[in-house]
């Protein structure tokens, strides 16, 4: 008479937890890098709306020979305060025929609120000249990081 064995066919608990601690230690080192990128694409919708803005006040200049200082006076040529995703919103500080002054900064309710890199987006716009600016969450400038080249 033969003997059987019964090889096991399963995974034993031990392999198991071993599989589980490899899984959760490369998920804890991936997570990082992919939200820094979504934050990173997502800072495509403070640029496209400052595009807006910029053409919108350009537009309202031609008009009125000077730049508006409130966001409802750029509602004719298409803009809002509001990012076209959802996760920016604009402020005009100022409006004259000089320039303007243009802050983007993310909404609370947008993942964006947690970007410490590029807290804020600026435009200044003086006498035709327009400078970008951002700054992280900790107030230093971080226009290189923030604004494409």
């Amino acid at each position: 008479m033969q003997r059987r064995t019964h090889k096991g066919r399963g995974v034993s608990l031990i392999e198991l937890t071993v599989a589980m601690a490899l899984g959760s230690t490369v998920a804890g080192m991936a997570l990082p890098s992919w939200t820094a990128a979504a934050q990173k694409g997502r800072r495509a919708d403070a640029h496209q709306l400052a595009q807006q803005i910029e053409a919108a006040q350009s537009a309202h200049y031609l008009q009125h020979r000077r730049y508006a200082d409130a966001l409802g006076l750029l509602q004719p040529y298409g803009v809002r305060a509001v990012s076209p995703r959802g996760h920016y919103e604009a402020r005009l500080q100022s409006g004259d025929a000089q320039g303007y002054r243009l802050t983007i900064q993310a909404l609370s309710s947008s993942p964006q609120s947690h970007d410490g890199t590029c807290a804020s987006f600026h435009l200044v716009s003086t006498r035709g000249h327009l400078v970008h600016g951002a700054q992280a969450a900790s107030g230093f400038d971080t226009q290189r990081e923030c604004w494409p080249q």
